[in-house]
């Protein structure tokens, strides 16, 4: 994220440079690949959530490890970056539907200071996605985002 273009100048995150992970998925989040990213001071938000695999549709007794998972990612970072939330479960309490569980998660990460928007970029970025606006907002400021 940057507040002009011309501040971004790469697609992918280089080894030992990422600020901040919003984890919607514990599986790719602790993936070599994405912990690769990781530096001392980079922060966490991790989703709580078993999201199924390929592995699930394979392997009827694949286990996730989600414990394993999520310690690696907290030993990663530390107990004091890192933070956790069931956003599938928040999203199907609140909104009637999991497919909110990564709005929910950037709720989350804006909550903890991961997220350098304001209020009003968050709402924007709402209407301009135009998916479920006023279900959404609802849960903005005020509601499930409030800080």
């Amino acid at each position: 994220m940057a507040s002009q273009p011309n501040e971004l100048n790469q697609v992918r995150i280089e080894a030992g440079q990422a600020d901040a992970v919003i984890a919607c998925d514990m599986v790719v989040a602790s993936s070599q690949k994405a912990l690769n990213v990781l530096q001392p001071t980079t922060r966490i938000v991790a989703n709580l959530a078993e999201l199924a695999t390929a592995d699930y549709v394979l392997y009827r007794d694949a286990d996730m490890q989600p414990s394993k998972r999520l310690n690696m990612l907290r030993e990663a970072v530390g107990d004091e970056r890192f933070a956790s939330l069931d956003a599938n479960r928040l999203a199907e309490q609140l909104l009637g539907d999991t497919v909110f569980s990564n709005m929910m998660m950037l709720g989350f990460a804006w909550q903890q200071g991961l997220v350098p928007l304001s209020e009003p970029a968050l709402q924007r970025a709402l209407e301009l996605n135009g998916v479920a606006v006023e279900r959404t907002a609802r849960h903005l400021p005020g509601g499930a985002w409030h800080r």
